[in-house]
């Protein structure tokens, strides 16, 4: 849903500009009504979570939980800490979509960015459209139970090769700044 709502904003903007209308945009009170939504989702997620179905099976969600917060935080870290300008916002909210929503995400950037000055909010928009590349891969791999995980482990292993060439062949893979 975050991502139609982005691209519905993305033309309404357009079509406001094409009419002449586009001074009649404030961004102020824009930023504003993006702060009580990511609050708003955030409390909604919070409720749609079913303790009791979790009560059953805490202990294998609890290690998988753990193995993958610890694989994204070490991963993201390194990468986060090679982004240009704004990279402390940048890689927080990459962390918390990352690790959780796009909600997730604009909450953590609103903490070190609460009026969303940087850029990172809309490039966390932009985020979410090229992560649907992996879509194809998720809906093969879910709706088949007896579809063996290795397969999926190396498409998905495959594509972040594909991701981390990428990165060193166009230039993207620099020395930490920080």
């Amino acid at each position: 849903m975050f991502l139609w709502g982005m691209f519905t904003a993305i033309l309404v903007r357009w079509i406001l500009k094409k009419i002449g209308w586009v001074m009649y945009i404030d961004n102020n009170v824009q930023r504003r009504i993006t702060g009580v939504s990511v609050d708003f989702m955030i409390v909604a997620t919070m409720m749609g979570v079913e303790v009791a179905r979790m009560r059953d099976h805490v202990v294998p969600i609890l290690i998988i939980c753990v193995a993958a917060a610890v694989a994204t935080t070490l991963f993201l870290i390194y990468f986060g800490r090679r982004l240009d300008e704004f990279s402390f916002e940048r890689l927080l909210a990459i962390y918390g979509t990352a690790t959780g929503t796009g909600a997730s995400g604009l909450m953590l950037l609103r903490i070190v960015d609460p009026d969303f000055k940087t850029p990172a909010a809309a490039e966390l928009g932009l985020y979410n459209a090229f992560a649907i590349v992996l879509l194809p891969l998720l809906l093969v791999a879910y709706p088949l139970p007896k579809m063996d995980v290795m397969v999926l482990y190396i498409c998905l292993s495959g594509y972040a090769l594909v991701a981390l060439v990428f990165l060193k062949v166009f230039g993207f893979w620099k020395k930490p700044l920080w």
